[in-house]
């Protein structure tokens, strides 16, 4: 190839040279998509939010958009389902002497703390449910409950009336159980929105054995009586 030959070929690769770097430069044509709306952090591959103390989806905030659950400080998971507040009782509500919930975590001489959430429910709840052998006769289960910060949208809610009493100002309240060997007793809290924590402490059980705090993956999580524990809700909106 002559002078002139080669210098057309350096003028073409330079030519080349110059419109692929631009093409790189745009995003465009590389095989690489930008999200413009994420920020510019290497490491961050966007997924959905889990409740990990992650930014999952890379927009900033830690487990936004989904309601975290929490036993003393553990990742717990709530038990879904599709009746809220005193309606997840069953019978009719909340005077029913019975509290039969939905889905059912009752369990024959134990008492089983829950947590309750699901779609259209407008916050979680906790329900607390005690259920003597069909053998017993009858039982007593005190119970006290704090909700911090308190919340005038929060209430205690007993499956019987003037069962529990529930002061908003100061997030305190007590229940006294007293119910029949046919029969489960107990309470919701609830509706717990934003960051709450409630503590709960069960005492005085008569014809119960044990106490249990229900994981939504099905396992039961020993507790004493008379000890107190504490479950935390996180619920963050989605950033926009």
């Amino acid at each position: 190839m002559g002078t002139r030959g080669q210098a057309q070929s350096a003028r073409l690769l330079v030519w080349l040279g110059a419109v692929l770097g631009a093409t790189a430069a745009c995003g465009a044509k590389t095989g690489l998509t930008v999200d413009e709306s994420q920020p510019r952090d290497p490491d961050c591959r966007p997924t959905a939010e889990v409740c990990n103390d992650l930014d999952d989806d890379c927009d900033g905030v830690v487990d936004d958009g989904i309601a975290c659950f929490f036993l003393d400080g553990l990742r717990i998971t709530a038990q879904a389902t599709t009746r809220c507040g005193a309606a997840w009782y069953g019978y009719d509500f909340p005077d029913s002497e019975s509290a039969n919930p939905l889905p059912d975590i009752r369990r024959s001489g134990e008492v089983v703390v829950a947590v309750q959430a699901g779609d259209g429910c407008q916050g979680a709840h906790i329900g607390v449910i005690a259920d003597l052998p069909n053998d017993g006769s009858g039982g007593q289960l005190l119970g006290e409950m704090t909700v911090t910060p308190p919340s005038p949208t929060v209430d205690v809610i007993g499956d019987e009336l003037r069962e529990c009493s529930y002061n908003r100002v100061s997030g305190f309240a007590t229940c006294d159980w007293t119910w029949q060997n046919c029969c489960t007793d107990g309470a919701l809290v609830g509706p717990l929105l934003g960051e709450t924590c409630t503590e709960i402490t069960l005492s005085n059980p008569v014809g119960v054995s044990s106490l249990s705090v229900l994981d939504g993956s099905g396992e039961r999580i020993s507790k004493a009586f008379g000890v107190p524990f504490t479950i935390c809700t996180q619920i963050r909106p989605p950033v926009d």
